[in-house]
């Protein structure tokens, strides 16, 4: 075990496989060198690092426990747990202000995010090309867009999340949680979407597909949407595009006070889907439209 009372001296000391523990006030981007990160846990409960931490490509187990943070990024990561940490963005006091992204995971496999804390982003956790994860236990709020943001991944569960306080400031069409495909990689599949909590004006969990000069982005492939809460103020309560053999069950969706639109379910060109013992409450003076149990 090591501490730094510096980055630059958590730059110097870091080496593969070790525990550093960080305490007090860290000034400035932390960009340290990926391959010294190999197998090191960073304990940054007592920290604040006010820069992005960002080591670039090729981060291998990884581990954060902890710490108040600007934001991280990590490329290509193979096996990466942030538990417990606090993401503090620029929007968290200010809501005009609110950009970036909390934690961006961008490619690899196995990530485990847990117990994070965000507030003031655009959108809170990112996951872009990655084949096993888990977003579990989080509260993200006052985002201006999105809570989750799951694109071109596959083999994920997102589940026992909260997120509220939506606060749009131009054209954005926010989701509580939402997945994306594109053509460039295999449909996101086989993900569990359960026991999460969606509350404000914005929609709750939705999975869009589009077809783009004449490319269709493909759509996707057996996702599990159930037992999640949602309070939204958009017609898109629960939304799915062109899916295949997905389940959508034992969700309840109600409406935001003061929307103009009811939430609702709504599947579209999807194929094999089991639905049933789904809810959604009357709202915006429409009527409620239950599903079967």
């Amino acid at each position: 075990m090591i501490a730094a009372s510096t980055l630059a001296d958590a730059r110097a000391s870091v080496r593969p496989g070790q525990t550093l523990v960080l305490e007090g006030v860290y000034d400035g981007p932390w960009r340290p060198k990926a391959a010294a990160l190999k197998g090191v846990t960073i304990d940054a409960r007592k920290a604040e690092i006010r820069g992005l931490f960002y080591p670039g490509a090729g981060v291998e187990g990884l581990t954060i426990i902890g710490g108040t943070w600007v934001g991280l990024r990590l490329d290509r990561v193979v096996g990466l747990t942030i538990k417990d940490a606090e993401m503090v963005g620029p929007g968290a006091e200010d809501a005009r202000l609110a950009d970036g992204y909390g934690v961006f995971v961008n490619g690899g496999s196995g990530v485990m995010i847990s117990g994070l804390r965000a507030s003031g982003y655009k959108s809170g956790v990112v996951i872009s090309r990655v084949d096993g994860f888990e977003v579990l236990d989080c509260g993200l709020s006052r985002m201006r867009s999105d809570g989750v943001q799951v694109g071109e991944s596959r083999n994920g569960r997102i589940a026992g999340n909260v997120i509220h306080g939506t606060r749009i400031l131009g054209d954005e069409h926010p989701d509580g949680i939402q997945l994306w495909s594109r053509p460039t990689s295999p449909p996101t599949a086989d993900i569990v979407i359960e026991d999460n909590l969606v509350v404000g004006e914005t929609q709750g969990v939705c999975g869009f597909n589009h077809v783009r000069a004449g490319i269709d982005d493909g759509g996707f492939d057996r996702i599990t949407i159930r037992g999640n809460r949602i309070v939204g103020g958009y017609p898109n309560g629960i939304s799915l595009q062109d899916g295949r053999d997905c389940v959508v069950t034992d969700n309840t969706v109600s409406t935001y006070p003061g929307s103009r639109w009811r939430a609702s379910i709504n599947l579209i060109g999807c194929a094999g889907v089991i639905r049933r013992g789904n809810t959604v409450a009357t709202g915006a003076g429409k009527p409620a439209a239950d599903d079967p149990p």
